[in-house]
Protein backbone atom coordinates (compact mmCIF):
# COMPACT_ATOMS: atom_id res chain seq x y z
CA UNK A 1 0.00 0.00 0.00
CA UNK A 2 2.53 2.48 0.71
CA UNK A 3 4.38 1.86 -2.73
CA UNK A 4 1.14 2.06 -4.14
CA UNK A 5 0.44 5.36 -3.17
CA UNK A 6 3.78 6.72 -5.23
CA UNK A 7 2.89 5.03 -8.27
CA UNK A 8 -0.40 7.26 -8.69
CA UNK A 9 1.06 9.92 -8.03
CA UNK A 10 2.10 12.33 -11.09
CA UNK A 11 4.97 14.04 -9.53
CA UNK A 12 7.61 13.81 -5.92
CA UNK A 13 8.96 17.47 -5.49
CA UNK A 14 12.23 16.71 -2.86
CA UNK A 15 12.40 18.74 -0.10
CA UNK A 16 15.18 21.29 0.12
CA UNK A 17 17.67 21.67 1.84
CA UNK A 18 17.16 18.08 3.49
CA UNK A 19 16.13 15.90 1.09
CA UNK A 20 14.25 12.87 0.84
CA UNK A 21 16.71 10.33 1.39
CA UNK A 22 15.13 6.80 1.47
CA UNK A 23 11.80 7.81 1.30
CA UNK A 24 13.43 8.88 -2.34
CA UNK A 25 14.60 5.56 -2.98
CA UNK A 26 11.08 4.06 -2.55
CA UNK A 27 9.72 6.76 -4.97
CA UNK A 28 12.11 5.69 -7.61
CA UNK A 29 11.55 2.22 -7.13
CA UNK A 30 7.33 2.84 -7.36
CA UNK A 31 8.64 4.49 -10.77
CA UNK A 32 7.40 8.41 -9.60
CA UNK A 33 8.90 10.72 -11.69
CA UNK A 34 11.11 13.58 -9.02
CA UNK A 35 12.86 16.71 -9.36
CA UNK A 36 15.67 17.64 -6.65
CA UNK A 37 17.51 20.56 -5.93
CA UNK A 38 21.28 20.12 -4.51
CA UNK A 39 22.68 22.13 -1.96
CA UNK A 40 26.74 22.70 -0.37
CA UNK A 41 25.82 20.21 2.47
CA UNK A 42 25.49 15.94 2.60
CA UNK A 43 21.91 16.26 3.28
CA UNK A 44 21.13 18.51 0.38
CA UNK A 45 23.01 16.79 -2.00
CA UNK A 46 21.97 12.94 -1.20
CA UNK A 47 18.51 13.19 -3.16
CA UNK A 48 20.81 14.57 -6.08
CA UNK A 49 23.04 11.51 -6.01
CA UNK A 50 20.02 9.24 -5.98
CA UNK A 51 18.82 10.61 -9.14
CA UNK A 52 22.54 10.53 -10.76
CA UNK A 53 22.72 6.81 -9.66
CA UNK A 54 18.99 5.95 -11.22
CA UNK A 55 19.83 7.80 -14.82
CA UNK A 56 17.68 10.97 -14.23
CA UNK A 57 20.38 13.47 -13.51
CA UNK A 58 18.65 15.79 -15.41
CA UNK A 59 16.02 16.59 -12.89
CA UNK A 60 18.49 18.20 -10.51
CA UNK A 61 19.12 21.42 -10.45
CA UNK A 62 21.76 23.47 -8.15
CA UNK A 63 19.32 26.45 -7.40
CA UNK A 64 16.06 27.67 -6.44
CA UNK A 65 14.93 29.03 -10.22
CA UNK A 66 15.78 25.88 -11.89
CA UNK A 67 14.07 23.73 -9.45
CA UNK A 68 11.05 25.72 -10.22
CA UNK A 69 11.21 25.49 -14.07
CA UNK A 70 12.26 21.41 -14.04
CA UNK A 71 8.53 21.47 -11.62
CA UNK A 72 6.53 23.30 -14.15
CA UNK A 73 8.54 21.04 -17.12
CA UNK A 74 7.24 17.98 -15.54
CA UNK A 75 3.85 19.18 -14.26
CA UNK A 76 3.03 20.18 -17.68
CA UNK A 77 4.47 17.62 -19.47
CA UNK A 78 2.63 14.06 -19.09
CA UNK A 79 5.15 12.12 -21.80
CA UNK A 80 8.10 13.28 -20.48
CA UNK A 81 6.17 11.74 -16.89
CA UNK A 82 5.63 8.46 -18.67
CA UNK A 83 9.31 8.01 -20.45
CA UNK A 84 10.50 8.53 -16.64
CA UNK A 85 8.52 6.02 -15.29
CA UNK A 86 9.40 3.53 -18.21
CA UNK A 87 13.38 4.52 -17.59
CA UNK A 88 12.84 3.73 -13.90
CA UNK A 89 10.90 0.52 -14.23
CA UNK A 90 13.84 -0.45 -16.47
CA UNK A 91 16.75 0.90 -14.02
CA UNK A 92 15.02 -1.50 -11.47
CA UNK A 93 16.15 -4.46 -13.60
CA UNK A 94 19.42 -2.86 -14.54
CA UNK A 95 20.92 0.54 -11.91
CA UNK A 96 23.03 -0.05 -9.37
CA UNK A 97 20.78 1.76 -7.38
CA UNK A 98 18.32 -1.53 -6.47
CA UNK A 99 21.58 -3.92 -7.05
CA UNK A 100 22.52 -4.86 -3.87
CA UNK A 101 24.41 -7.75 -4.68
CA UNK A 102 26.57 -5.88 -7.34
CA UNK A 103 26.91 -3.30 -5.15
CA UNK A 104 28.38 -5.29 -2.14
CA UNK A 105 30.38 -6.91 -4.73
CA UNK A 106 31.47 -3.19 -5.89
CA UNK A 107 32.43 -2.22 -2.26
CA UNK A 108 34.45 -5.09 -1.54
CA UNK A 109 36.71 -4.59 -4.41
CA UNK A 110 36.85 -0.70 -3.19
CA UNK A 111 37.53 -2.25 0.49
CA UNK A 112 40.32 -4.32 -1.27
CA UNK A 113 41.95 -1.94 -3.16
CA UNK A 114 41.82 0.41 -0.05
CA UNK A 115 43.57 -2.40 1.96
CA UNK A 116 46.42 -3.25 -0.94
CA UNK A 117 46.80 0.52 -0.99
CA UNK A 118 47.06 1.00 2.72
CA UNK A 119 49.89 -1.86 2.97
CA UNK A 120 51.88 -1.25 -0.32
CA UNK A 121 53.62 2.20 2.20
CA UNK A 122 52.15 4.65 -0.23
CA UNK A 123 50.76 7.81 0.83
CA UNK A 124 46.61 8.25 1.28
CA UNK A 125 45.33 8.94 -2.38
CA UNK A 126 42.31 8.90 -4.33
CA UNK A 127 41.34 5.29 -5.72
CA UNK A 128 38.65 5.80 -7.66
CA UNK A 129 34.68 5.28 -7.95
CA UNK A 130 32.95 2.24 -6.53
CA UNK A 131 32.31 0.07 -9.36
CA UNK A 132 29.36 -1.98 -9.34
CA UNK A 133 29.72 -4.06 -12.93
Amino acid sequence: DHLARYRVADLFLDNYPYTAHSTMLDVLWAGCPVVSRMGATMVSRIGGSLLQASGLGEWVSDSAEGYRAQVMTLAQDAAARDAIRVQLEDGREHSALFDPVAYTAGLERLYDALWAHAQSGQPPAPIGPLATD
